[in-house]
């Protein structure tokens, strides 16, 4: 006689879904505010617990080029370490971005053309990944005509870690 396996229904997920801008992993990793950094930092500890957290291609790409600008070379392999560990630990997802991310971008970016491209395109991805909260530490894009526009229009709430 066989035994039938038992399927067990996967429990929802309910927690909030956050997707970070670049800046908040930028003040963490190669940080100009002290104040700021620890802010971000104990944010960022809450995803994988508190959060579903995510971050997008052209985030992590945004932080590379950062950690690069770091002259030291030993300095900014021990910030590359500690880029993964945070990624890891922190159960943090890496979203691709398609062509409608591309299309939701350019639709954001003639609503108000002060946030840059590569930020319009990690929240066109939060869009299509339908999620709670776009962290941001940037006063530019939270400042923006953008932040109510995507409230609005999607249910996105754009948040400022300051």
């Amino acid at each position: 006689m066989s035994k039938k396996k038992k399927h067990h229904k996967k429990k929802p997920d309910n927690r909030l879904y956050h997707i970070a801008d670049s800046d908040v992993l930028i003040n963490i990793l190669v940080p100009d505010n002290e104040s700021l950094r620890i802010k971000c930092k104990d944010y960022l500890e809450n995803y994988g617990r508190l959060y579903r957290g995510a971050i997008t291609v052209v985030t992590l790409g945004e932080v590379a080029k950062k950690i690069c600008s770091v002259k030291d070379a030993q300095v900014r392999n021990a910030i590359f370490i500690l880029l993964g560990k945070l990624i890891t630990e922190q159960k943090i997802a890496i979203l691709q971005i398609n062509e409608k991310d591309a299309e939701k971008a350019l639709e954001f970016h003639q609503a108000d053309y002060k946030p840059h491209i590569p930020e319009l395109l990690s929240l066109a991805r939060a869009v299509r990944e339908k999620a709670n909260v776009f962290m941001t530490a940037d006063k530019r894009l939270y400042d923006s005509a953008i932040r109510t526009y995507v409230k609005d229009k999607h249910g996105i709430l754009i948040q400022m870690i300051s």
